[in-house]
């Protein structure tokens, strides 16, 4: 049994140096600050801890991309009274700008490439000051 906690991830509910490892799974592109999530994140892994992340890309017209906007359509047709638009303020990433933010902040990158539109990072050694 684990307690279920809540939090923002820009201020989590841990001491410093709490985890091993922390994942992160699909967040990052709803964000407000993706620095302060990371450096939080770094935080309660600590100095020596490793942050994994699954990210999707943003591949135009590929299936996960062309299956979202479609349920979001739906979405918006059965919910979104009066909603005009499919931005829902989320950030997009591509490869090679997501690999580029990590590197200048980790010391030590793994970048996988899990499918066409979808990338696992695992990122230690955070160059920048913690909090």
């Amino acid at each position: 049994d684990f307690p279920i906690v809540r939090g923002v991830g820009e201020y989590l509910p841990f001491p410093d140096g709490f985890f091993d490892e922390a994942m992160l799974n699909q967040v990052l592109d709803h964000c407000n600050s993706i620095d302060g999530v990371l450096e939080e994140t770094v935080r309660v892994v600590g100095a020596k801890g490793t942050i994994n992340v699954m990210q999707y890309l943003s591949v135009p017209d590929s299936l996960p991309t062309r299956m979202y906007n479609s349920l979001l359509r739906i979405y918006l047709a059965i919910k979104g009274k009066g909603v005009k638009s499919l931005d829902t303020k989320t950030r997009r990433f591509d490869r090679e700008g997501l690999e580029g933010f990590f590197r200048e902040r980790f010391e030590k990158v793994d970048f996988f490439e899990y499918s066409a539109s979808q990338v696992f990072i695992r990122a230690s050694g955070w160059k920048k000051d913690l909090k």
